[in-house]
């Protein structure tokens, strides 16, 4: 991920200007100094020897700030860090196809195919949410991606598919809403992209966290392919798979934390 920083040049800026000035204050000051010095003596009688001529009168020197100007001292700031991720849970990839509710009066609703997988903590939260949109008939396809609020929303997002050339794209919008909280980046599933995620072997998000540190959510590609150009789950079985997965995520849950109350109470004194 590319920071950049921007800094008003106002000192070089400045430092040309007093270098120009200086010049020019050495360039007069030269003839001055002549036209000041004192006229010529007399000639002095034949039998007496001339005095040796006086040498030239030395040109003043130039102001120091003329001669060597000090570089402005530009602003830095800390590169980012990568930041530390606990373990996540995923979810398998898997193809989802439904059809919307026709409205009346509208064209009949055309089906709409969702590929992808979700990421979780131990505890069940939501992280990163990939979906592959494809609409039928239509020839362009979108790479949905949600990822948790806590994120510099200008910086945007960065998508990596194993060694080849990183994508970048800006989040599009953030939702407050479940099921899709948090922000919101898309990008144009392109044959190339695509021909990416069926042959590659990890995809990896990257975003900005707010104490400037880089965020990775990385998502295994193995079953990609397989989910994508096989048939798909049936909308009732995924939700019972969801629903299964969610009480197994709350059951480590309530373990963990009776285990940390466990340790707190013999920890405490007597």
């Amino acid at each position: 991920m590319t920071i950049r920083i921007v800094c008003a040049p106002a000192r070089p800026v400045r430092w040309s200007l007093v270098t120009t000035v200086a010049a020019a204050l050495a360039v007069v000051a030269v003839p001055a100094v002549q036209a000041q010095a004192p006229a010529p003596a007399p000639a002095a009688p034949a039998n007496k020897p001339k005095p040796p001529p006086k040498p030239p009168a030395a040109a003043p020197k130039p102001p120091a700030a003329a001669q060597q100007p000090a570089p402005p001292q530009q602003q830095q700031q800390a590169a980012p860090t990568q930041a530390q991720m606990p373990p996540f849970v995923y979810t398998p990839w898997q193809k989802i196809c439904a059809t919307p509710p026709a409205q009346n009066g509208a064209p009949a609703p055309k089906q709409i195919c969702f590929t992808g997988r979700d990421a979780r903590t131990d505890q069940g939260i939501p992280i990163v949410d990939v979906r592959l949109v494809e609409i039928d008939g239509e020839p362009t396809k979108f790479l949905r991606i949600v990822l948790p609020f806590g994120l510099k929303v200008i910086e945007g997002t960065q998508l990596l598919v194993d060694q080849n050339q990183p994508k970048q794209m800006p989040f599009v919008t953030c939702m407050p809403m479940a099921p899709n909280l948090g922000c919101l980046t898309q990008y144009e599933a392109t044959p190339e992209l695509l021909t990416q995620l069926k042959k590659g072997q990890t995809m990896v998000i990257q975003a900005m966290s707010l104490q400037n540190q880089i965020v990775s959510y990385p998502l295994a590609l193995a079953d990609f392919a397989k989910a994508n150009e096989g048939p798909p789950t049936d909308p009732k079985a995924y939700e019972e798979q969801q629903r299964k997965m969610q009480e197994d995520l709350q059951k480590k849950a309530d373990e963990l934390r009776k285990k940390l109350e466990q340790q707190q109470g013999a920890a405490a004194p007597k």
